[in-house]
């Protein structure tokens, strides 16, 4: 049994959260309110709904003008998640890195089959090297490279 510590630590989203064989679609909005309507950020960054290459998602801003980005992509496997659920740990690394930070709504399936989502995160990244980002760092969710191959560092 996870501590009650780990259960109320930001973005224990998943943990909090029972669907009850609730279609994916209503899973995601519930989840992303429910994290997201009584999360304050930290000071000195802020957070808004925004897009990037065509793409939904989230900005996170530090205070200062960051020289760096941050595209994020949540984990789930292209079937899970939302841009809102990594958010308060994006706030803290904005916050503490002076970086902006993109999270994309990239599509989902089973509604929108492979590649869709795919094709999304490629056009967020083009979308940030478009306005003039140079420096793009990616990050995801390492949990989505379990069992990929993909070695982890």
């Amino acid at each position: 049994m996870p501590s009650s510590e780990f259960l109320t630590r930001p973005g224990s989203i998943w943990e909090q959260y029972t669907s009850y064989d609730k279609p994916p679609e209503i899973v995601r909005v519930e989840m992303e309110t429910q994290l997201l309507s009584n999360y304050v950020p930290p000071d000195g960054v802020r957070w808004e709904l925004g897009e990037c290459g065509g793409i939904k998602g989230k900005w996170v801003f530090p205070k200062e003008k960051p020289d760096q980005v941050l595209l994020y992509f949540h984990g789930g496997g292209f079937t899970l998640g939302s841009s809102g659920i990594p958010i308060p740990f994006l706030c803290e690394l904005s916050r503490r890195l002076n970086l902006a930070c993109f999270s994309a709504d990239y599509r989902l399936a089973p509604e929108n089959p492979f590649p869709a989502g795919v094709n999304d995160c490629v056009s967020a990244y083009e979308g940030l090297l478009s306005v003039g980002y140079a420096d793009v760092i990616i990050g995801l969710n390492p949990e989505s490279l379990v069992n990929t191959g993909v070695p982890l560092i």
